[in-house]
């Protein structure tokens, strides 16, 4: 009995297409994990990229500052206003740290004055206080920290008599 000639191009195609479908298969496991290496590289990117400018910023009326303390964002123009800087687990990172005080007055904050501390890459923390003559007039002030150059956090207070 001779083949038909479907069951001819079936076996030209080799073993009734079994192989061909163990070859789609493959093709659409390989091209399933190839997804899911692109989507884990996104994640892992965007995680360090979010990560990277997460930083500790607490500011407060005693210069002992436990870094999990809420911010106090209420202080009085005799009040020192001291402030911790940190990254969780890991070193600043950075060359530079500004603190940027702004004074709120007609709706924007002008008046922006800096104070600058050089920083070397592997300090952990930073921890100071803010000079009186910054807030010495009573109101609503916005206070951002920049690491070089970079906005990394941003807290506004309010300074009454």
């Amino acid at each position: 009995m001779q083949p038909t000639e479907d069951e001819t191009k079936d076996n030209e195609r080799g073993n009734n297409g079994e192989d061909n479908s163990r070859i789609n298969i493959k093709g659409l496991l390989f091209k399933i994990l190839f997804v899911i290496i692109i989507f884990a590289a996104a994640f892992s990117l965007l995680y360090y990229y979010t990560q990277y400018g997460k930083v500790i910023f607490v500011l407060a009326k005693n210069e002992t500052i436990p870094e999990n303390m809420e911010s106090v964002n209420t202080f009085t123009v005799k009040d020192k206003i001291f402030f911790l800087i940190k990254k969780p687990d890991k070193p600043l990172n950075a060359d530079l740290f500004v603190l940027e005080i702004g004074r709120l007055e007609e709706n924007s904050y002008s008046n922006n004055m800096q104070i600058s501390y050089e920083l070397g890459k592997d300090f952990t923390h930073l921890s100071a206080y803010i000079p009186q003559v910054y807030t010495r007039n009573p109101g609503v002030y916005r206070i951002k920290a920049l690491l070089d150059g970079k906005n990394v956090a941003v807290k506004d207070i309010t300074v009454s008599k």
